[in-house]
């Protein structure tokens, strides 16, 4: 027994030694599993990085991009129901002198709903001695004041007081200021306020249709909303914005969170404002977003080559899109360098259709506009009390201005011979530059205005009608 206890404790040295052999091969060989899937990792995230310059390096984008609204508009897309003959008008009986040229029948069962000026209204004077004439249509035999369908139906406020505080609103002051200087309350102000806005809205969207724009400028600009109860911070929205440089016409904006999302929606409601077909050149600064937008809307697959030889598709812009980028360098807040990103068009075609303007490729039109929305709309203005309470309220606020600025406010920067003023000239609105009125506007005119269903063809923003 005593005998083979060497030999066992021999045996036990040996397997333990052997053990601590295959433990340590074994550490080894995970060491070395580790450093080859760490090389692995590197080398793909390497490849993947040359793969993402190599792609950015391309024109154009390697996915297509979808709007949603697009497709909504498809699904629900209804043509307007052709108009009906015109009213066999009367020849008996004294000439019809006042003119029904924004007014149309608003029964929904009568055959002349929705379309003004076929002669199926008449004048029915003034009811009781009020303020609004009657109309009756022939059609249906149904009786309505003109202003149904407007802000001032049924308010026993005067619409001079409306208008005034409206036109306050749309110069600059705040809400607060606005019931101070006119003894209203704020709610009541917030109330005509958000009517008018909804009025506005269909009045815009009714008048920019069908738009040839030769440019179009795009821009952003931060907004701070007000801090809700319980909560210190204010909430950060951005605001995106579309302008004409040549008519000054502000065309569109749209509010939201800063990304690709917002900034379709806001160059899809400027193609439904295009004339089919009119692809105008387009200016923005260094965003990504604008890009992805604009090819989501005017874009085609193409097929180009890359560095290597090799065939890639790519999602391009159309052969008659026009845009460039101004990519600007800030360092501590200072501009430092500026520089211009091509991406989609002829660069040499563009500055010769800039240089007929005397203009070269900047996006200084569309940021002093925001200079000049800054001092309409107390929420966009800086370090000030008179915050936005919500996206709602900032919306009404941005329609009313947007009215306001491209009908009623005459723009400097647009000459105009005035006829028989010896030379003189006088200044015009964006609407007037462009070709949609031939007047200086006022907010109590356009309160009035009854907005048609859907579009019509016999039918311009000229001079209103009066009794």
């Amino acid at each position: 027994m005593l005998e083979s206890w060497p030999n066992l404790l021999l045996h036990d040295l040996l397997g333990v030694m052997l053990g601590w052999l295959v433990l340590e091969i074994w550490q080894q060989w995970r060491a070395v599993r580790r450093i080859e899937q760490r090389w692995s990792r590197q080398l793909a995230r390497q490849r993947r990085r040359e793969s993402l310059a190599e792609g950015r390096s391309l024109p154009g984008l390697a996915r297509r991009p979808v709007c949603a609204e697009c497709q909504v508009d498809v699904e629900q897309q209804e043509k307007p129901p052709s108009p009906p003959p015109r009213w066999p008008g009367s020849r008996r009986g004294r000439r019809q002198v006042v003119r029904p040229t924004w007014q149309y029948c608003d029964e929904p069962t009568c055959e002349y709903y929705g379309w003004p000026g076929l002669g199926n209204l008449r004048a029915n004077g003034y009811p009781n001695g009020g303020r609004w004439r009657q109309w009756h249509c022939q059609a249906c035999r149904q009786f309505f004041v003109e202003t149904r369908g407007t802000p001032l139906y049924r308010r026993p406020v005067a619409p001079r007081l409306i208008h005034r505080v409206l036109t306050g609103l749309a110069e600059g002051l705040s809400l607060e200021a606005t019931a101070r200087l006119f003894e209203v309350e704020p709610e009541t102000i917030a109330q005509w306020l958000a009517l008018a806005a909804n009025h506005f809205e269909a009045l815009s969207a009714y008048l920019s249709q069908n738009l040839d724009i030769a440019q179009v400028q795009l821009d952003d600009l931060y907004v701070k909303l007000r801090a809700v109860q319980g909560n210190d911070r204010t909430s950060v929205r951005w605001l995106y914005n579309a302008i004409d440089p040549v008519s000054k016409f502000w065309l569109t904006f749209r509010q939201g969170e800063r990304g690709l999302v917002t900034v379709q929606s806001l160059v899809h409601q400027l193609v439904q404002q295009l004339a089919p077909g009119v692809i105008p050149l387009f200016l923005s600064d260094g965003e990504r977003s604008f890009e992805t937008g604009l090819l989501s809307h005017y874009g085609q697959w193409a097929q180009i080559v890359d560095g290597h030889g090799r065939s890639r598709r790519r999602w391009l812009g159309l052969a008659e899109l026009a845009y460039v980028q101004v990519v600007k360098r800030r360092v501590r807040r200072r501009l430092v360098c500026v520089k211009h990103r091509l991406v989609s068009g002829q660069l040499t075609t563009i500055k010769a259709k800039l240089a007929e303007h005397g203009w070269g490729i900047n996006t200084a039109l569309i940021e002093r506009f925001n200079l000049t929305l800054r001092q309409h709309v107390p929420a966009l203005r800086r370090r000030v009390l008179a915050l936005a309470r919500s996206e709602a309220g900032l919306q009404h606020q941005l329609t009313l201005v947007q009215l306001y600025y491209n009908l009623c406010l005459p723009h400097q920067g647009l000459p105009q011979a005035g006829p028989g003023n010896r030379g003189r000239t006088r200044a015009q609105t964006p609407a007037m530059a462009l070709g949609l009125t031939d007047q200086v506007w006022r907010l109590e005119e356009l309160l009035v205005i009854r907005v048609p269903p859907w579009p019509q063809a016999n039918l311009t923003c000229g001079r209103l009608p009066r009794g």
